[in-house]
């Protein structure tokens, strides 16, 4: 299994503690965030990671080199320019297997990864989302639509309406030829651009999930998760 894990954002809610700290590099129980993302999926079989970095990416790559030290292998994709989350994907393409995990660098989620990949591949869509409910457990409302088959009909953080049972979990399986729906080296987001596009041709699917989520996102989100991360 590989993973791709997003940590190029800036995290302007968290500032100052991000003005010299990427997000994903935050301490929490004192380790980086990510050294705790990165420990907890390999114990979930996974020693191949591609980081998609941007916003100070150096501290990242300075702290974890080349992940010998944790026993995996890490290669790195670095924006230039902020991309957002799809474009940020289609940059890395040279880096990836045909089919990968995509998990976001500010976000836990305690699953059994090797499950879910297996699950999500016999399911043969080009992209598989975990899925939650959420309406009483975390700060996030749903925006995600199912129907009985599990192809999701509507993806909209913008407009949710009571039809919308479920949210974006925090972790995906994608596949390579997914990325063609991003043009190269342009600023696309998965859930505006990439996500509209696969529901549109019924390539995107959601597993549920009974384990919620969580994020450090925010200054309570990260008091919260401090609780939860040894």
């Amino acid at each position: 299994m590989q993973a791709l894990i997003l940590c190029g954002g800036k995290g302007k809610r968290l500032a100052p503690l991000t003005k010299k700290t990427p997000k994903p590099m935050i301490p929490i129980n004192r380790k980086p965030f990510l050294e705790h993302q990165l420990i907890f999926l390999k114990k979930k079989g996974i020693h191949d990671f591609v980081f998609c970095a941007g916003y100070k990416w150096k501290s990242i790559f300075n702290y974890f080199k080349d992940g010998s030290r944790w026993g995996v292998h890490i290669a790195y994709s670095v924006e230039k320019k902020p991309l957002d989350t799809g474009g940020a994907i289609r940059m890395a393409k040279g880096y990836l297997k045909d089919s990968f995990l995509v998990v976001y660098g500010d976000s836990f989620l305690p699953i059994d990864y090797r499950s879910f990949y297996i699950k999500a591949k016999k399911m043969n869509k080009l992209c598989v989302l975990l899925v939650y409910n959420n309406k009483k457990d975390t700060h996030v409302q749903n925006n995600i639509s199912i129907d009985k088959k599990w192809s999701i009909l509507r993806y909209d953080k913008v407009n949710p309406d009571e039809s919308m049972k479920f949210v974006d979990a925090g972790a995906m399986l994608l596949k390579k030829k997914a990325l063609e729906f991003i043009r190269q080296n342009k600023k696309a987001s998965l859930e505006n651009d990439l996500f509209k596009r696969l529901i549109n041709i019924g390539e995107l699917a959601g597993i549920k999930t009974r384990r919620r989520f969580y994020d450090i996102g925010t200054f309570k989100r990260l008091k919260e998760i401090k609780k939860i991360i040894n």
